[in-house]
């Protein structure tokens, strides 16, 4: 049974965080935001909350409540869910006079995101397609692991047999990359290499790297056949990717 909580907190936490790298690395997205300053607050009614940010032509996503021009209230779990699916549409508390804002303009840019994200694959698509596409996916998974390992009930017993450590995950040559820390069954993420991992995920391009976060492959296939390198201590590992294992059964 879907855990309604669960993949909201992956919404809020896991892929409108993108948001950040979107408006920084893709030229459309920057085009659209470069004159924008206006911060919105999506809040669950008794639950989490997170804002974005937007000020000279740069994006800054923030988990929990923050002062906001625009803030969105939804009833529940489920309603924020079904919004990000374009099912419902949010309860508008402050900013009345952004509503149309909120449908032309951001409306457009979270679009520009989901082509990214919710693609089902890269055929027929340029090189930069693919590098963005699999630097948002690379993203949207290790956020989502810290959001699992904390949340979600497989995810709790997952993470509960994780030794602590420094997991670094790499695109080769020259990154993206992004760290994930496991200390007592907890997971704390960034982006960017981490200082002596514990154990490294190499992908050896973006094509391998697609393939997994996209689900078009496993550990185990990209492994044998010289797509990913594993250095350090495998359990480390082992878990993340269980935890990755999980992402597909709330985000699609």
């Amino acid at each position: 049974m879907l855990d309604e909580l669960v993949k909201a907190r992956l919404n809020l936490f896991a892929v409108l965080q993108n948001l950040e790298d979107l408006v920084r690395y893709d030229e459309t997205a920057a085009e659209m935001v470069k004159d924008w300053d206006v911060s919105v607050q999506f809040c669950i009614k008794g639950g989490p909350a997170a804002t974005v940010a937007f000020k000279n032509g740069e994006c800054r996503h923030v988990c929990g409540k923050e002062d906001a021009q625009v803030k969105l209230l939804f009833w529940s779990a489920k309603h924020l869910n079904d919004m990000f699916e374009g099912k419902a549409s949010p309860i508008p508390l402050k900013g009345f006079g952004r509503l149309g804002f909120l449908k032309n303009d951001f409306r457009k840019l979270t679009e520009r995101l989901s082509y990214y994200l919710k693609n089902p694959g890269t055929n027929g698509h340029d090189e930069a397609y693919l590098r963005m596409a699999t630097r948002l996916k690379l993203a949207t998974a290790v956020y989502a692991a810290r959001e699992l390992a904390a949340c979600d009930s497989s995810g709790r017993q997952i993470a509960a047999t994780i030794p602590d450590g420094r997991l670094e995950i790499e695109i080769l040559p020259d990154g993206p990359a992004a760290s994930v820390v496991f200390t007592g069954g907890e997971a704390e993420v960034s982006k960017g290499r981490c200082e002596e991992p514990t154990a490294r995920m190499m992908f050896e391009d973006f094509h391998a790297a697609n393939r997994l976060f996209s689900g078009d492959a496993d550990n185990f296939q990209e492994v044998a056949q010289g797509h990913l390198i594993l250095q350090g201590r495998l359990p480390l590992i082992d878990g993340f990717s269980l935890l990755l294992e999980r992402v597909p059964h709330y985000l699609s």
